[in-house]
């Protein structure tokens, strides 16, 4: 009928729209990533995990944060599956869970208040887009990848088992062995993997900031990344929402 009709293209301009706007707003994550890589060329390697000045800070307190969130192992949290987190299936060989506590200015506040020292770390560092833990589950692997926005990647090793080389990354052609209370960095955007030939969970301390160029572009750029942000806003809402699924009150 004409209705039944009328309703079809209802539901297809219904469902294109946020395709589109999807679309569009990947085309200018990529203009974002052209537009730094005018002025910083892609590194196909680690960073230099010193240069941001709350470096130092975050990795002097690595014991502290340790500390905290062994204490969320002994309380038994369980953390959500980052496949349920991003909604997205990320090929992950084996178990790979995240412990948000920020995204974008909003904060995951039940996870915050259980990692006080670690929070107030975090919300000390300006700019911050993304923070939190993740967790490489025994004899895992995360296959070559990308992340999606053109970002500096910060990342303190929390808990390192097994011997030198059981767990580690490969940043583009570089590989680095993770130990514990050390920190490296690297591009969001540039290729990388992750293993853990471990028996046991490997657990690393995720910061993410945008790139550090100045002038116009910067501010191009942290707008862009702010976009994106708001558009991802559903992480830290799904993020609470799966704690309290996985950690009901008693």
């Amino acid at each position: 009928t004409a209705r039944a009709g009328v309703a079809r293209v209802s539901t297809q301009v219904r469902d294109a729209a946020p395709r589109r706007a999807g679309q569009a707003l990947m085309a200018v994550m990529r203009l974002d990533e052209r537009l730094v890589n005018a002025v910083e060329p892609p590194v196909d390697a680690a960073l230099d995990p010193t240069v941001p000045p709350w470096a130092s800070t975050i990795q002097e307190h690595w014991a502290d944060i340790r500390k905290e969130f062994d204490q969320l192992t002994d309380a038994g949290i369980r953390l959500p599956e980052t496949n349920d987190l991003v909604g997205v299936d990320q090929h992950a060989q084996g178990r790979w869970t995240t412990y948000v506590m920020g995204w974008y200015g909003r904060w995951a506040e039940q996870n915050c208040e259980r990692c006080p020292t670690t929070a107030a770390l975090l919300h000390s560092i300006p700019g911050l887009q993304v923070a939190g833990f993740t967790v490489l589950g025994p004899q895992t692997r995360i296959p070559k990848h990308q992340g999606p926005t053109k970002s500096y990647r910060w990342q303190l090793g929390i808990r390192i088992p097994g011997r030198v080389g059981d767990c580690g990354l490969r940043i583009g052609d570089d590989p680095v062995l993770w130990r514990e209370g050390e920190i490296l960095a690297f591009d969001d955007r540039t290729p990388h993997e992750a293993w853990n030939d471990s028996d046991e969970e490997r657990v690393v301390l995720f910061i993410q900031v945008p790139w550090p160029i100045s002038g116009w572009r910067g501010v191009v750029h942290r707008s862009i990344q702010a976009a994106f942000g708001r558009a991802s806003k559903r992480i830290i809402e799904q993020a609470e929402r799966l704690d309290g699924e996985l950690n009901p009150p008693a």
